[in-house]
């Protein structure tokens, strides 16, 4: 019998389980995936609102207590995969862009000097662009597993816990500048370096630098890598443009207030 994508006995199966297969992953954008995306987007507005209302120390621990949880939906995502025989250096390490944030949060809000700044603005900026791309379309587990599964939802956790940790960043002191867009740039293109020389070792493909996270390749490598290079530093740029039209709007509204 076929299972469906809300079979609560496909949720913790391995994606190489006969049942799991014969269901099928979730198809994206339906409608499942569209009510997961409107709950992730409203929770991070409603926790970034209540959390603007906060002292910046509370704030802060809002933010630390947000990377705590990414760091036990990973530690949680590990397990799963050992218990059920599913990991691999190849696939199951946090070298992936939004995996990658867990080294560099805790550089970026402890750290001082050039390189904690450097590290800063890369959380910011493509820790953003990664969480909303992840959410929009979830490669890792797009492929290979349902939508009421352990893997998918652990996923969609992570991304929105990330997202939420990131655009904290202003709230507690940062302050973007799209000046700063090409620092972030220089970090992505450091861990795309480092990255690229493990998967010529072990054979993985962390940061897409060894091929396309696509069933067929419509871009052999390495032709794609200036293309998603530049696709990434453009990118890169958005979240500063987002945060500077808020900022201008915040302003405006308090100068246009009556006052007492």
């Amino acid at each position: 019998m076929r299972g469906g994508p809300w079979e609560m006995s496909l949720f913790f199966l391995n994606k190489n389980d006969p049942k799991l297969t014969s269901s099928g992953p979730f198809a994206p954008f339906s409608f499942g995936h569209f009510v997961i995306l409107v709950l992730a987007f409203v929770l991070i507005c409603l926790m970034l609102r209540a959390a603007r209302r906060r002292p910046r120390r509370t704030r802060r621990r809002w933010l630390y207590t947000g990377y705590g949880v990414m760091i036990l939906l990973n530690t949680a995502r590990l397990v799963w995969e050992l218990s059920v025989d599913e990991f691999s250096w190849q696939q199951s390490l946090p070298l992936q862009l939004c995996g990658i944030q867990m080294f560099l949060i805790p550089i970026a809000l402890f750290g001082k000097g050039k390189t904690s700044s450097f590290v800063r603005e890369c959380v910011f900026a493509y820790g953003i662009v990664g969480f909303v791309l992840a959410l929009l379309v979830p490669f890792t587990t797009l492929f290979h597993y349902p939508l009421m599964h352990f893997r998918s939802l652990q996923s969609f956790a992570y991304h929105t816990t990330l997202g939420f940790v990131c655009l904290m960043l202003p709230q507690t002191g940062f302050a973007p500048h799209v000046k700063n867009a090409n620092k972030a740039f220089a970090v992505l293109m450091a861990s795309a370096a480092a990255t690229s020389l493990l998967n010529f070792l072990i054979g993985s493909n962390y940061l897409y630098t060894a091929r396309l996270p696509l069933p067929t390749q419509p871009i052999p490598w390495p032709y794609y890598i200036p293309l998603l290079g530049g696709f990434m530093f453009l990118l890169g740029r958005v979240p500063y443009h987002i945060a500077a039209a808020v900022q201008n709007k915040t302003l405006s509204k308090h100068k246009n207030m009556p006052s007492h």
